[in-house]
């Protein structure tokens, strides 16, 4: 009973830690990512910049990748034409407006200096012709590159502005900006496709490489601590499983308390650490979802091992029963002789 209280506690403490490790390290990869994507102007590490795309329909370009698409008005100022990355850069006050809002503006912190106070609580920036209502201030409390832009929603261009404008497509991945340039040269051969300066952090730290790095580590981390959580506390419960088995209880009923209890005690460890790290301030709804995610994650690998460690103690314990057989009738055998 001892090892039993000894094997739990073990296990949970694990899973505290482990949760503890993932937590603080999603906290970090979201900061970083944040201070990446203010110092290069809300832009991903992917960028195309097409010359003579008056003629593409973005409305057919294809969503299956996270992709935003810019008009370039000028050096700070450029105009959404299209999104499907469902993305919201950091803001300091209002929201981010999507495409069905109308026209709409979100502005750098030093450009809300530049224009006109709010009348009735609505502050309005004029630009190409057209009236913006601005809707958030988009940056950080500290100087970032984002402080002079001026993103444009909802913006109308004549066909014959847009074929001496630049289009900016931002993709989330390497990848999809690969895939992308290649399905818009198919079909549009007229176009000129060039990539796009990387700037900010992400130049000149090759953040996403140490992102995927820490990433593969912390997974490993995360498995190898499981395992050897698992195995130490499947161990201390060797003889419980003996015992089961010799009182004729169901197989199957002790698996399910094994893993009854891993649902348990990872229930209770996400719940410490994540009631502490909400109702503490340092996480949000939507990081504490992310929290949650991991938890269902690692509740599911732990109880996989736990279903291992299981079948392979029966293994032994059947081989055993059948080595106890065979030596039985074989002395039943020689008494008879």
């Amino acid at each position: 009973m001892r090892a039993t209280r000894r094997s739990v506690v073990f296990y949970f403490l694990i899973n505290i830690v482990l949760y503890i490790l993932l937590t603080g390290f999603l906290l970090y990869f979201e900061k970083q990512t944040e201070y990446d994507l203010l110092s290069n102007q809300l832009y991903y590490d992917n960028i195309l910049l097409i010359y003579n795309g008056g003629n593409i329909d973005w409305a057919d370009a294809g969503d299956s990748e996270e992709y935003r698409v810019y008009v370039e008005v000028s050096q700070n100022c450029r105009a959404l034409i299209k999104d499907t990355s469902k993305w919201t850069p950091p803001m300091l006050t209002g929201y981010y407006p999507g495409e069905e809002t109308g026209a709409a503006a979100v502005i750098g912190q030093n450009v809300e200096k530049s224009i006109y106070p709010a009348v009735n609580g609505v502050q309005w920036i004029r630009l190409i012709g057209q009236e913006f209502r601005v809707t958030g201030v988009v940056g950080a409390e500290y100087a970032t590159s984002c402080d002079d832009l001026i993103l444009l929603f909802g913006a109308q261009f004549e066909e014959s502005d847009l074929d001496h404008m630049i289009y900016i497509v931002d993709a989330k991945t390497q990848t999809g900006a690969q895939k992308i340039a290649g399905s818009l040269t198919a079909g549009y051969p007229e176009i000129q496709i060039q990539p796009g300066a990387i700037r900010g952090t992400a130049r000149l730290t090759k953040s996403s490489y140490f992102y995927r790095l820490l990433m593969i580590e912390l997974l490993f981390i995360t498995v190898f601590s499981v395992y050897i959580s698992g195995r130490f506390r499947h161990e201390k419960y060797d003889m419980n499983y003996k015992v089961y088995q010799i009182c004729g209880l169901p197989l199957i009923f002790i698996l399910i308390r094994a893993e009854l209890e891993v649902l348990v005690i990872n229930s209770i460890s996400l719940s410490v650490v994540s009631g502490a790290g909400y109702f503490g301030g340092l996480l949000t709804r939507s990081q504490l979802e992310n929290v949650m995610r991991i938890s269902i994650g690692i509740t599911t690998l732990s109880a996989i091992l736990e279903a291992g460690f299981f079948g392979h103690q029966l293994r032994k314990l059947n081989a055993c029963d059948r080595r106890l057989r065979r030596c039985g009738a074989k002395k039943i055998r020689s008494e008879r002789l």
